[in-house]
């Protein structure tokens, strides 16, 4: 016997025309829900998670959406018999405002491909891009708001440095030897409790003490260290489960000092475009280099050697836009990154840039400094004349050479955020992932649908914000720079 009035996706079609960009929008978001490295820490508004959604359903493009907040009460109150009505204490509400934008992007293909099919429908396919774009850009935007926030805005609040046993503060102070370490880690924390940060949750001890949780969130090649610091081997060897569920074999980061450590595993693919992440960002050189000539770095790889995507969107410098009319802070900083030839005669060089010169689609960057021949005293310093003095240095580069930032002396720099609750705020208006469709040029006769050009893509209302107190404060975050290990790259070390 069968089931009595099975519902079927055509029967939905066939009631409602709707349902299947409906459907295509829920598949959409679901990718975000599914994929997005931060599934585990997002909320709505009370939750406690560093990423707070909010959908305001009236709020359309170039609109705020509004969260309301209410400071805490303080105060002595009243003792004995003193009268009261004149001494209450106020509520002190205050609005934190995103302002939403529209967002589009699309896929185009001939009626061929259509026909080919490929492996599913043009839907199913569509579908499946359009959700892992949406949620890199879910993913990217986050990293890249809360990393600027810390460079740009607040670096003497929200940006902590790595300086394993020195004293230089600045980012060419670095050493290689600044790497992340357990007690870096209890430092984050400390400067997150006098910030007054929200904690992600409480726990408490056998007397019932709470303690808060923090999380500390960075790519693998920032967190890599901490598995050969000897106090945190120490930790995982007495202080976790013995035997094939030990950390030491299951290469998890079990907590410390009530700190989630969450590493970001980063694939590199072929998708021609941006490479690595916000926190670990990778370009591979376009247009090979011969000589010191040039002034203009151009990425691509040797897939598309005459580079015409966003490679350098990562790179700081970049003008990252969520919004279209936003207001950027201001950049006058000098950046540095590494050409290095991984796959050829491992030798490099260290180049100098600025934010003017990262092309407005990240596509190259232009108006370089590069480094001198003999290097006696070249234009672009320390990290040059070291891998002269080693035999590392070289002005040759081949297309498909790998680009990541550094410091001036050299040394490959990666971030890492160390964050509690509440640490940005993400806003949706009237419509989220909404699927959108273009058709062009001539189409079977009526079938008006059926177009030999077409585009298939979403749109969307949102917005983000780093959140910040009645003071100004974004009190509940602080990224971490420090010296990373990125694989296949070993320039000569800068100890100081």
């Amino acid at each position: 016997m069968s089931i009595t009035n099975p519902t079927s996706y055509q029967t939905l079609v066939a009631a409602n025309a709707d349902i299947r960009a409906t459907v295509w929008s829920r598949k959409v978001l679901k990718t975000v829900d599914e994929k997005s490295v931060f599934k585990n820490f997002r909320g709505g508004e009370g939750s406690k998670m560093p990423v707070v959604n909010k959908q305001d359903l009236s709020a359309g493009q170039a609109q705020d959406v509004v969260f309301t907040l209410v400071s805490a009460i303080r105060g002595q109150g009243v003792r004995g018999e003193q009268e009261l009505k004149t001494k209450t204490a106020k509520i002190k509400p205050h609005t934190f405002r995103v302002r939403v934008d529209l967002m589009r992007h699309a896929i185009s293909w001939t009626q061929i491909l259509k026909k080919l099919r490929m492996g599913g429908t043009v839907d199913q396919i569509t579908s499946d891009l359009m959700g892992d774009w949406y949620t890199r850009k879910y993913d990217d935007d986050i990293q890249i708001r809360l990393r600027n926030h810390a460079l740009l805005v607040a670096p003497g609040t929200n940006l902590l440095r790595v300086t394993n046993g020195h004293s230089g503060t600045t980012r060419d102070q670095l050493r290689s030897t600044d790497t992340l370490t357990p007690s870096f880690i209890d430092n984050g924390k400390s400067t997150l409790l006098s910030m007054g940060a929200s904690e992600l949750g409480m726990e408490t001890d056998q007397m019932g003490a709470t303690i808060p949780k923090y999380l500390f969130f960075g790519p693998e090649t920032f967190l890599s260290p901490l598995r050969s610091n000897s106090s945190y081997l120490q930790g995982m060897q007495y202080g976790a489960l013995r035997g094939e569920g030990n950390p030491l074999f299951t290469g998890k980061y079990p907590l410390w000092n009530n700190n989630v450590i969450y590493p970001h595993n980063i694939k590199q693919d072929d998708a021609d475009g941006r490479q690595g992440s916000p926190f670990a960002p990778v370009a591979y050189l376009g247009t090979a280099i011969a000589d010191t000539t040039p002034t203009t770095v151009t990425g691509g790889g040797t897939t598309d050697a005459a580079g015409d995507s966003d490679y350098f969107a990562y790179f700081p410098g970049y003008s990252w836009f969520i919004t279209e009319n936003e207001s950027l802070p201001s950049d006058s900083n000098d950046y540095y990154f590494m050409i290095y030839n991984h796959r050829t005669d491992k030798k490099y060089e260290i180049v100098k840039y600025t934010a003017a010169g990262v092309h407005a689609d990240a596509k190259q960057i232009a108006s370089v400094t590069r480094g001198s021949a003999t290097q006696t005293g070249g234009t672009n310093g320390g990290g040059n004349v070291t891998a002269q003095a080693a035999g590392r240095f070289s002005l040759a580069h081949p297309s498909g050479a790998i680009i990541i930032p550094c410091t001036r002396e050299g040394v490959p720099i990666n971030w890492a955020m160390h964050t509690g609750g509440e640490a940005l705020f993400y806003a949706t208006g009237s419509e989220d992932a909404r699927p959108i469709v273009h058709t062009d040029d001539f189409h079977v006769v009526g079938k008006p649908d059926d177009a030999h050009l077409k585009a298939f893509g979403l749109q969307g209302i949102r917005g983000m914000s780093v959140f910040t107190d009645r003071r100004a404060l974004a009190k509940n975050f602080v990224i971490v720079e420090g010296a990373a290990t990125v694989p296949g790259v070993v320039p000569v070390a800068f100890t100081g």
